[in-house]
């Protein structure tokens, strides 16, 4: 009986991204936790997918080695949006009306965005990925807006770390993009 697996290609063809090899960047996406299941909102697959990329939905786990076995593999990543990040990771006590944290998630993104950035990868913070993109990099966020600021109206911002052409084409398809950071809405 012949084997069906004769159209296999070797192990070897893992050892560089998949965009590398077939032209379609391969886009890790973080994942939120919810009663223990990772779970994404579609739009950010069909964005991914829209923008001609593979998305790869990244396991909410800490576990170091399989973290860094799938950075190895992936040409870009987009840290979504989520629950609040807490206050310990930057210095400060989480408000106490802040309900929506949870330390595995904070655990997970800041551990793939320690090894995308070992790796050089590009990275995409939508919303709570902004804010631990921020964090990562030795700002503080405000915790809590409307007690915290309530006097200016809030700018969405998204944060792009890298120079590679995903990110060019991010900012290409990003309609009202105007800039890379804006550091006004951190403290």
């Amino acid at each position: 009986m012949d084997t069906v697996f004769t159209h296999f290609h070797s192990a070897s063809e893992g050892a560089r991204p998949r965009g590398e090899r077939f032209g379609q960047p391969v886009i890790g996406l973080s994942v939120h936790i919810d009663r223990g299941n990772s779970q994404l909102h579609e739009a950010y697959i069909r964005s991914v997918l829209d923008a001609s990329g593979i998305p790869w939905l990244i396991p909410a786990l800490t576990d170091a080695h399989a973290l860094r076995e799938i950075t190895d593999r992936i040409d870009g990543l987009i840290l979504t949006g989520g629950g609040d990040v807490q206050g310990r990771y930057f210095g400060e006590d989480t408000l106490p009306d802040l309900t929506d944290t949870d330390s595995l998630r904070d655990a997970y993104d800041f551990l793939l965005l320690r090894l995308a950035s070992d790796r050089q990868i590009p990275v995409l913070g939508i919303c709570r990925g902004a804010q631990v993109l921020n964090i990562a990099f030795g700002r503080t966020i405000w915790q809590d807006i409307p007690s915290q600021y309530p006097k200016k109206p809030v700018i969405t911002v998204f944060y792009l770390l890298g120079k590679s052409r995903f990110i060019r084409f991010v900012c290409k398809k990003a309609r009202g993009f105007t800039g890379f950071s804006d550091s006004r809405w951190s403290r």
